[in-house]
């Protein structure tokens, strides 16, 4: 009995050591389906798991091939929901589909598979049931309540991996989406970490400075973005404090012409805004760098209007006040 008690533990802890190095949910619901089959003492098993469709696939299998998967919908037909089940720590051990042994005698006479005892339980994720686990037997007794209960570890460990594989699936979509932004935004984006080196380079940006992404990363920000006045002299970049102040205070703005590989000078305005961690100290810095060049040339035309419209004026004016002293 002791071999036994460690070595579930060890299938559990092989288990729990795959789920912290990958997010592969489909090696990892196979690792916990085969690890179930053979503590068990099983020969088979699969997981079904709820698809965006509402519909239950088979994500993992041992012991069964492809082409048979299709017998074995009798199996999670009318799968029972939480609206069936029993509240509290007693839920997988009371969850019962009605008929199952039934069932699989159907399914093994229309598959051609010996199968003669079967067990199942709910994969549960945030009260909800997302699928269920099946451990067959080809020979053997039934399963007891306490091979029930040793399988509701493993359904568990599935579970888990599932919400894992979720949420990764979710953040790797929000980072995706927010590269999409970045990239295909109409202004220059470019993310630092604390030290200044360039973290992000967008296309925007690539197209103002003429570096290009794979050049600019990892490089110094005043190198890949400097900047000077309209005498040539040299402009910091502006930069945050590297602690946390309040939020009119932190974000910092400069604006400058950007000393170009080629072509004529871009005049831009570029506002740093800084994303500190959870001790107040500067983490990343976010550059958003819009072009105002034609702002100002419309300033520069603004100013040379109403110089000659002055000096135009002066010669009438000049006339009259003559005049006038006369």
């Amino acid at each position: 009995m002791q071999d036994y008690q460690l070595r579930q533990r060890d299938y559990l802890l092989e288990i729990s050591r795959a789920m912290t190095s990958r997010l592969d949910l489909e090696s990892l619901l196979e690792l916990s389906l085969r690890s179930a089959v053979e503590i068990l003492r099983g020969h088979a098993g699969l997981i079904v798991l709820m698809g965006r469709d509402g519909v239950l696939q088979v994500r993992a299998s041992h012991g069964l091939p492809t082409s048979v998967f299709r017998f074995f919908q009798p199996l999670w037909a009318d799968l029972p929901g939480l609206r069936d089940l029993h509240d509290g720590r007693e839920l997988s051990s009371r969850w019962r589909i009605p008929d199952l042994q039934m069932r699989l005698g159907m399914v093994a006479a229309a598959a051609g598979l010996a199968l003669s005892q079967v067990v199942a339980l709910p994969l549960v994720l945030e009260e909800k049931l997302i699928g269920a686990i099946y451990i067959f037997r080809m020979r053997g007794g039934a399963f007891s309540a306490s091979d029930r209960a040793l399988l509701a570890a493993f359904a568990d460990q599935a579970a888990i991996a599932v919400r894992n594989a979720e949420l990764y699936q979710q953040v790797s979509d929000e980072r995706r989406s927010l590269s999409a932004i970045i990239q295909n935004s109409a202004e220059g984006v470019m993310i630092l970490d604390a030290t200044g080196q360039v973290q992000v380079f967008n296309r925007t940006l690539a197209r103002m400075t003429g570096w290009t992404a794979e050049e600019a990363l990892g490089r110094p920000s005043a190198e890949v973005l400097a900047l000077q006045d309209r005498q040539g002299q040299p402009v910091s970049l502006p930069h945050p404090p590297s602690q946390r102040t309040s939020a009119a205070e932190s974000r910092a703005y400069a604006e400058g012409d950007i000393v170009r590989r080629s072509g004529p000078p871009v005049t831009v305005g570029i506002t740093a805004t800084p994303l500190y961690d959870e001790s107040g100290t500067l983490a990343r810095v976010i550059l958003n760098v819009v072009d105002i060049t034609r702002f100002r040339q419309a300033e520069e035309l603004k100013s040379t209007f109403v110089s000659v419209v002055s000096h135009e004026l002066k010669t009438p004016v000049a006339l009259i006040k003559g005049y006038a002293e006369t």
